[in-house]
Order: structure tokens, then C-alpha cells, then sequence
């Protein structure tokens, strides 16, 4: 079975603190842009069983009608490969989100809700697991309160928050959480978003855990190569599993 994972992507990002002329953030933004065409291009070549967005597609506040029409060309480019998306703390899911506000093509699955909720594929023996931030910070923290149960198919999570043993420097803690806490048995592979730097996170239990990062980066503190997160899992035995990352960034 073969995953794509990606995060923080941040569509529509400003760059106005950067100081620099208008032109360089015009640039930027398309640079994410075609890093995210390059990676929704490769789940479809490879193939990919799925692509795994761990929130912070976008900037919910500055999202434009453009950006909107170009992530709905990309997905249905992408078909027939299934993209969960689970909304993070820049693009939390609202009655006035595009979310929940735009039709989307038909292998696009939101989650929706600040709870966990289970979304089987029919084809594969593949069950997604996803929440939503519902605002800024989300109502209700759901990490801790993840169950997989034991029937034969492979469980991955796909959540957006700060594991609190690697909280970087100066970042913000958004659904702050233990990893052991959110890594129950029978879980595979947990797909995290919200840290720029792509990080695997290690502990107590089978479940591979990491942050893809984001694929580009923003700003000078977020320099060198960034990555996106190919996983491929043996059906037979998941404990066979193979995380490998891809260089995706256009800019150094």
C-alpha cells in the first residue's frame, strides 16, 4: 500500500514581513503552488492509494476565489486517488470555510468535526482516521481519545497539532498532545501537521508517527530542503513499512 503525506502547505501565505517588494510574495505563493501540483502529480504517476494532508492547506483568512478554482482543478487532476484532508488551526473548518462552502470532486473526503471519525476505503483494505479544527483552537482536544479496533485492514491517522516533546522554539502550541497518548494499538501510521520541519516522533508504541513539514519553505528561518513523505506498507505485515522523504522545496 502506498501513502503520500503532506502538511502546511499553506496556500495563500503572506509574505509582508519578509520586507521584501510585492513581486517576491507573488513568486513564493506560486512557488507553493507548483511544489503542491508536483506532489498531487506524483500521487498519480506512482500511484499512490492516497494522499494524507495534515491540515494547513491554506490561509483561511487570505484564501481567494483563485486558489479555491486551482485546488479544485488539482484534486479532480488527481483522480481517481482518494486526498483526506483534515483542517488544521490556518483553515479550520466553518460554516464559512470553502470546505464546507465548495463542491469538491468526489475522491476529496474532509473531516469535518473536532472528534475522530473513521473513513474505510471500499476498494482497499485502508481506513483513514481524521478530525477537524472547528476554529482557531479547536473546541476539544481529540488525540487522547483515539480507537482503532483489530479487523485485519491498515489504520492511519491524519491529525494537526504540537506533540509536546518536540515543540520547536517560538512556535505556537495548537491541540497539544502526548504522542504515547495518541498512538493506540492497531494503529499503523499517524500523518501529522502543524511543525515545519519534517520530524519523526518515537516512543513506546508500533505506530509510525512523523511531521512531513512543510514542502516549501517560508521565510529566512525556513531554509534548506523541505519534504513531503512517500510511505509504503506491506498489507501482509504493516510492521513492514518503509517512510521515505522527498526532497519537494523549489527554494533554498
Amino acid at each position: 500500500m502506498k501513502l503520500i503525506h503532506t502538511s502546511d502547505i499553506h496556500l495563500d501565505a503572506s509574505f509582508a514581513s519578509a520586507g521584501l517588494p510585492p513581486a517576491f510574495g507573488n513568486r513564493r505563493r506560486q512557488a507553493i503552488r507548483d511544489v503542491f501540483h508536483d506532489i498531487l502529480q506524483r500521487a498519480v504517476a506512482w500511484p499512490a492509494d492516497a494522499v494524507l494532508i495534515a491540515g494547513d492547506l491554506f490561509e483561511q483568512e487570505r484564501v481567494s476565489r483563485d486558489t479555491v478554482a486551482f485546488l479544485r482543478r488539482e484534486f479532480e487532476m488527481a483522480r481517481p486517488v482518494p486526498v483526506f484532508i483534515t483542517p488544521g488551526n490556518h483553515d479550520p473548518y466553518g460554516p464559512s470555510s470553502p470546505y464546507a462552502t465548495e463542491a469538491w470532486p468526489a475522491n476529496v473526503f474532509i473531516f469535518s468535526r473536532p472528534e475522530w471519525s473513521a473513513h474505510p476505503l471500499k476498494h482497499l483494505p485502508l481506513t483513514v482516521h481524521g478530525f477537524a479544527f472547528d476554529g482557531i483552537e479547536i473546541s476539544s482536544n481529540p488525540f487522547a481519545s483515539l480507537r482503532v479496533p483489530v479487523d485485519g485492514r491498515i489504520h492511519v491517522a491524519v491529525g494537526h497539532g504540537s506533540e509536546r516533546g518536540h515543540q520547536p522554539p517560538g512556535k505556537e502550541s495548537y491541540a497539544a498532545f502526548d504522542a504515547a497518548e495518541a498512538a493506540p494499538e492497531g494503529l499503523h501510521y499517524f500523518a501529522l501537521g502543524h511543525f515545519h520541519g519534517m520530524t519523526r516522533i518515537e516512543g513506546p508504541f508500533a505506530a509510525r508517527m512523523y511531521y512531513s513539514g512543510s514542502p516549501e519553505g517560508f521565510g529566512f528561518r525556513e531554509t534548506g530542503e523541505r519534504h513531503y513523505l512517500e510511505i509504503e506498507i506491506d498489507e501482509n505485515v504493516p510492521g513492514n513499512m518503509v517512510v521515505r522523504p522527498v526532497v519537494s522545496s523549489r527554494t533554498l
